[in-house]
């Protein structure tokens, strides 16, 4: 029986949306961003082989300057209440992180994850600009 991981890697090859493999147990997927500078990386990352749970996670699109935050933190309390999907958070590195955990269905692994990564991309993309300005003001 195929992993949950090689069902969404088939479903991804079959719809022609680039990836990249990078183990046993997760994917890469960017996209283009009108508003983050280097695009959007969506990192998902299977469970076990016998669960069905999924984390996807996005990083790597901003940096908290020490003396921003506060004002950062409220940025991403505004996005968490504003996307239901989500959460944000700033972590130790004082990067700020999207990230989402899901139960996926064997039977629809490839839609659901590509809709959520999709969805993720989408998000980050419209909440960016709240980030920046937090940052920059």
């Amino acid at each position: 029986m195929s992993s949950f991981k090689d069902l969404f890697v088939d479903f991804l090859k079959e719809h022609d949306i680039k990836f990249r493999d990078l183990d046993e147990r997760a994917v890469r997927l960017s996209f283009h961003s009108d508003t983050v500078p280097n695009g959007v990386t969506v990192y998902v990352i299977f469970d076990s082989e016998d669960k069905n749970g999924v984390h996807f996670t996005a990083r790597d699109f901003a940096i908290v300057p020490k003396d921003k935050y506060t004002a950062v933190l409220l940025a991403c309390n505004e996005a968490n209440a504003k996307y239901r999907w989500v959460k944000f958070y700033i972590n130790d590195s004082f990067e700020i992180v999207l990230d989402e955990d899901a139960v996926i269905d064997r039977s629809s692994v490839g839609q659901e994850c590509a809709e959520v990564a999709f969805r993720i991309s989408d998000i980050l993309d419209d909440a960016y600009g709240s980030f920046m300005k937090a940052i920059y003001s």
